[in-house]
């Protein structure tokens, strides 16, 4: 298998100026690669969605982020992005007309003003 120099909870990996064919170069050779002890990037489409619908292998309410807190014991509480199901469901329910197409143009202005004012992100 091939092996690559990646670290995704770096944020300067988005700033490489070969991230594009690093990421082509996973699609092709290494769709579900491991970078680290307990950590993979999936990297092909299909097998993004296979894991976001499967909460019986791929636990949410353990670490979906780089840097997620709850990787090392830590805590967050009330965020819909760490629950699995059912709890997952109901709150989606309850929320989803605010992330329609159409509910969220609504905050293409100001998005776009907040992305000017910040600028690029650094890659140290």
């Amino acid at each position: 298998m091939a092996s690559f120099d990646i670290a995704p909870e770096n944020p300067g990996l988005f700033n490489r100026d070969d991230y594009y064919d690093v990421l082509a170069a996973l699609r092709r050779d290494a769709p579900v690669y491991q970078y680290e002890a307990r950590s993979w990037t999936v990297a092909r489409y299909d097998d993004v969605r296979e894991v976001s619908r499967d909460p019986a292998r791929f636990c949410s309410g353990r670490g979906v982020l780089m840097n997620d807190p709850l990787r090392n014991a830590g805590e967050i509480h009330g965020s819909i992005l760490h629950m699995d199901p059912p709890a997952h469901g109901a709150w989606r329910q309850l929320v989803k007309r605010r992330f329609t197409p159409r509910a969220t143009s609504t905050l293409e202005g100001s998005v776009r003003a907040a992305a000017r004012w910040r600028g690029p992100v650094s890659a140290s």
